[in-house]
C-alpha cells in the first residue's frame, strides 16, 4: 500500500471516530434536554419508574449521568441496587453503598431488576450485549426520562 492509501485510510478513520464522538454527545445533549423538560414539568424519576413499573434499578455504564442518576434516585427513594460497566470485572468495590456488578452478578438479579443504560453513545451494543446473556428488562436513561 502506497503512502496515498495509508493517508486516506487514516483521514476517513479519524473522520469516523469524529463523527462517533459528536453523535454520542449529541445522544448525551438530548438526554439531558430530556431530564431537564421531565424536572421543569414536575415529575421526576421515581414518577418514570413508576410509570414504567420499574421498582430496582442496575445503572450500566460509569459516567456522569450515572452519577446524576444515582443522586436522583438517592434523593427520590429509588433503589439502585447496582453499578455495572464493562471495566467491571468482580465484584467487591461500591459508590455510595451501591456495590459495583460485573455483567454476570447482574444475570443473578436480572428478574428484580431493570437496568438503565447511562453510557448514551453505546446504548444499542451494550442492549444487544445484555440480550446475549439473556438480560431483557434493559431501557436506556433516555428512553427512562422520555
Amino acid at each position: 500500500m502506497d503512502n496515498t492509501n495509508v493517508e486516506k485510510k487514516s483521514w476517513s478513520m479519524l473522520e469516523q471516530e469524529y463523527i462517533d464522538q459528536l453523535n454520542h454527545a449529541n445522544m448525551r445533549l438530548k438526554c439531558a434536554q430530556e431530564w431537564i423538560r421531565l424536572y421543569s414539568q414536575g415529575k421526576t424519576i421515581s414518577e418514570k419508574c413508576q410509570q414504567k413499573a420499574i421498582d430496582k434499578i442496575i445503572i450500566y455504564g460509569a459516567s456522569d449521568m450515572a452519577v446524576f442518576l444515582i443522586d436522583f434516585c438517592i434523593r427520590e427513594g429509588v433503589q439502585v441496587i447496582g453499578i455495572s460497566d464493562s471495566k467491571i470485572t468482580k465484584s467487591g468495590m461500591d459508590y455510595k453503598g451501591i456495590p459495583f456488578l460485573s455483567v454476570a452478578d447482574i444475570n443473578a438479579v436480572k428478574e428484580e431488576a431493570t437496568v438503565v443504560i447511562t453510557a448514551m453513545g453505546f446504548v444499542e451494543e451494550i442492549k444487544g450485549m445484555l440480550l446475549k446473556k439473556e438480560i431483557t428488562k434493559v431501557v436506556s436513561l433516555l428512553e427512562l426520562v422520555q
